[in-house]
């Protein structure tokens, strides 16, 4: 985490991104993989200046991302960006307070979110409410069943609302609640087609529409309302008794389509084949669906869906032997017009989530304007950050992080682009912010906890003068909280 100074500093608001892992078992198993990419992650929720906590989306796929009435940082809630503001002095954050460790592996930690006034975190056993300034713990969420299993939560909150999914009557993860996060109460629940439940979900939302992925179905719902909008359900693939449908791993909504990742089983020539849908947001119907063939089995993970971006992996020497990768950026046609260099000294660099098995990649990079940002390099003590044009697929800057440790891209507005860097089993975190142009960063904020709990998935909050990391350890707190003292 961040360390704390005596005289709080307001900051101008962040524009949040939100992170991800390496190939692993077909496509419904646990996917958390690794490709030239570090294990954990980091969920942050950075608060400052007056009034309710409140983000902007760190992509173009998502812009309100907000919950409360807007501060003089910015509008949430309208879409607009923040003002353009002078960065302030660096502050070094104590930790104020922090939730206890589930302490076993039936509590492992999916994910959490800030609304309103609270801080909301879920883990494998249920969903706990905290004051977002004191650290009380608060009433339940009304609505929800008092024992529940959960199987999976999206990444980032939209509209102050957060969506989770968790296991029914049938024991599979076919049962997804939307929570009004200022509030504490459920919106509204869904159950999908048992058969449709398998043993993961990928959920996240756009505006009003919430989407729920889960085995070969996409299933849209009003955000608010509840409403089911529309269903997709994959095309079969292959032929004769090897005929079958594809099945679904990740799923992005954005305001000009719904992006979807797939991947089937070829038995005729005992590979995974990849491939990529985009659905019109309205009413679901297929706009494309193309099969990748980058190389055999291929693993495609989502980045973003405004623009299409793609991370596909795939064997490059056999079925056990070295993987290969590369990003892929689309047009509306699903044409590929830009390639992206993945791994080694110099290539993009992924961080990887310990809170969430699906969509893992979508805060990996932080895209924003058709620019790309990212970390860069592989040794931990010279890693470098930098931005990639997607039109083009070229590097257009590139920085020393300036000191060690992993940076994730976190937000970016007017004054520039903002990067964690933390280092593992280190008990300090730091927020750079980098000019948009590249050139040397400025220090944010300093964090400093003996116990520091991170997951490096880059979901950025401001509100307070306080910050909120969210981690993915079941034997460290799911989340601690940071402030001037």
């Amino acid at each position: 985490m961040y360390a704390p100074t005596p005289t709080p500093t307001p900051t101008p608001a962040y524009t949040p991104a939100y992170p991800s892992a390496p190939p692993g078992p077909p496509p419904h198993g646990d996917r958390r993989r690794h490709w030239a990419l570090i294990a954990g992650g980091v969920a942050l929720a950075l608060v400052a200046g007056a009034g309710a906590w409140f983000a902007f989306a760190g992509s173009d796929d998502d812009k309100s991302e907000s919950a409360g009435p807007a501060s003089s940082s910015g509008a949430p809630g309208t879409g607009q960006p923040p003002a353009p503001s002078t960065p302030a002095a660096p502050v070094d954050l104590n930790l104020a307070w922090s939730a206890p460790a589930g302490g076993s592996d039936s509590a492992d930690p999916r994910g959490g979110w800030v609304g309103g006034k609270n801080i909301v975190v879920a883990n494998e056993n249920g969903v706990t409410v905290y004051d977002a300034a004191t650290g009380a713990e608060g009433a339940p969420i009304a609505g929800l069943p008092a024992s529940l299993k959960i199987c999976e939560t999206s990444a980032k909150p939209v509209g102050g609302v957060g969506l989770i999914g968790y296991e029914g009557a049938s024991g599979d993860c076919d049962t997804v609640s939307a929570v009004d996060l200022a509030q504490g109460s459920v919106l509204w629940t869904h159950q999908v087609p048992e058969f449709e439940g398998a043993w993961e979900m990928t959920l996240a939302a756009d505006g009003e529409t919430a989407v729920v992925g889960a085995a070969s179905s996409v299933f849209a719902y009003n955000l608010h309302g509840g409403t089911q909008m529309w269903t997709w359900t994959t095309p079969e693939a292959g032929t004769g008794i090897y005929r079958d449908n594809w099945d679904i791993r990740d799923v992005l909504a954005s305001p000009t389509g719904v992006a979807v990742t797939l991947q089937r089983s070829e038995t005729t020539s005992i590979k995974y084949v990849g491939g990529v849908a985009v659905l019109d947001p309205v009413n679901g119907v297929q706009r494309k669906l193309t099969a990748l063939d980058n190389g055999p089995d291929s693993w495609p993970n989502l980045i973003s869906a405004s623009p299409v971006v793609v991370f596909d992996e795939w064997n490059a020497t056999g079925v056990l032997g070295e993987r290969d990768g590369k990003i892929i950026v689309y047009d509306d046609a699903l044409t590929a017009v830009a390639e992206l260099p993945v791994g080694g000294e110099d290539g993009i660099v992924f961080e990887t989530s310990d809170l969430h098995d699906t969509n893992q990649y979508e805060a990996s990079v932080l895209i924003r304007d058709g620019v790309l940002y990212t970390a860069l390099g592989s040794a931990e003590d010279s890693r470098s950050v930098g931005a990639y044009d997607l039109a083009t697929g070229k590097r257009t800057w590139s920085a020393p992080a300036g000191q060690p440790g992993y940076p994730t891209p976190v937000s970016v507005d007017g004054d520039g682009v903002v990067f964690t860097v933390s280092k593992s089993y280190s008990d300090q975190a730091t927020l750079l912010r980098f000019p948009l142009a590249g050139g040397a960063p400025s220090v944010v904020h300093r964090l400093v906890a003996e116990d520091l709990s991170l997951d490096r998935e880059g979901a950025v909050w401001v509100a307070d003068g306080r910050v909120a990391l969210f981690g993915g350890q079941t034997s460290k707190p799911p989340v601690q909280v940071f402030g001037a003292s």
